[in-house]
């Protein structure tokens, strides 16, 4: 592993990565660690402006170990204890533009299902991958 320091890896103004408009799933492995620097620990965000629905950003709340799934003003909130420091899982994070709702996926089991008027907007001014600790990198096996 390698230590990142809370850094990032900005993927910049890219309109190839525009998740506006359309249904997307984000996927990842987490493994909070321990003492973390603040309550918001984010994995990724898109978006330059911070208006509700056109900024996207999905977190870890180590306050109470929940998900965010944001858009701003208008979140997907999992109840507490969904997570576990120093413990691997699978998060997935889905919208769908045609129905408008947002879902939050941890080791398989949907743990929010919940419905956005009007849905995501987004905006493709920045996109950043982050990482609040010790970063993984894929590996070939």
């Amino acid at each position: 592993s390698n230590s990142m320091g809370g850094g990032y890896i900005s993927l910049g103004d890219d309109s190839d990565i525009d998740l506006s408009g359309v249904t997307f799933g984000i996927s990842m492995w987490i493994k909070p660690g321990d003492n973390p620097p603040n309550d918001n620990n984010t994995f990724f965000i898109q978006g330059g402006t911070t208006s509700i629905n056109e900024y996207l950003h999905l977190q870890w709340k180590s306050n109470n170990d929940s998900l965010r799934f944001g858009f701003y003003s208008d979140d997907v909130n999992t109840g507490s204890d969904v997570v576990s420091q120093g413990t691997w899982s699978h998060v997935v994070f889905t919208y769908d533009d045609v129905t408008n709702y947002a879902d939050i996926w941890v080791d398989n089991v949907r743990l929010k299902h919940q419905y956005h008027d009007p849905g995501y907007i987004g905006t493709t001014t920045l996109t950043n991958i982050f990482s609040a600790g010790t970063w993984h990198p894929f590996r070939e096996l």
